[in-house]
């Protein structure tokens, strides 16, 4: 198999790669839909103050306060986590399981069907956008052209992308648009035993 991903910001996965290519286009729609409801955050009513950093934290404007607790609109949240993440009371935690392993964990039992000599990854650093090339608004082009690259470890060739749009960003382009690190999803692979994120980039 030959997995092409364009690579630009994605709101669940900070990175829309190869790991999120495959965790989400690998899988029937019922375990799409389940992934990004299982990373959906819950509210824990007995923690919530109402103090609303969750609300001012929120990028899809899914939160409010009513009656002084914190309400999440599903409807608009996409499980980014960036209410868990700020809620100093704790009161914020995910359905079943965090962002960053929601699609890394539909990921692997693709990747443990196929011998490694029997994939392909390619990495399409061009046209490179904060949002996900579904929304309309994406803002395509958003840094300048990096190129193609290629590579059978989808850990390496993801970790490059990563390492590669921060540089021609000059800093952390990720954490900049406010999205989460990227290489969580890689993190959480690399301990399930699927791989190393160690790569030498060689020019053709």
């Amino acid at each position: 198999m030959v997995v092409l991903s364009h690579c630009k910001g994605h709101a669940f996965t900070g990175l829309g790669g190869a790991i999120k290519n495959l965790g989400m286009g690998c899988v029937d729609r019922g375990t799409k839909k389940r992934c990004h409801a299982a990373a959906n955050m819950v509210v824990d009513l007995e923690k919530c103050r109402g103090c609303s950093a969750c609300v001012k934290q929120c990028p899809v404007n899914a939160i409010e306060v009513k009656g002084k607790k914190a309400v999440i609109d599903y409807e608009r949240c996409w499980g980014c986590a960036k209410c868990f993440k700020v809620c100093m009371q704790g009161a914020m935690s995910p359905k079943e399981i965090m962002p960053d392993a929601a699609l890394a964990s539909c990921a692997q039992p693709v990747l443990e069907c196929f011998g490694k000599k029997d994939l392909l990854f390619v990495n399409v650093l061009m046209n490179i956008s904060k949002m996900c090339d579904c929304h309309g608004d994406a803002m395509l082009g958003e840094l300048p052209d990096i190129g193609i690259i290629a590579s059978d470890n989808i850990l390496a060739i993801d970790s490059a992308s990563v390492d590669l749009i921060n540089r021609q960003f000059g800093g952390d382009f990720f954490d900049r648009i406010g999205y989460r690190d990227p290489k969580q999803q890689i993190d959480w692979l690399e301990k399930q035993g699927c791989g190393k994120r160690d790569y030498k980039l060689v020019e053709i």
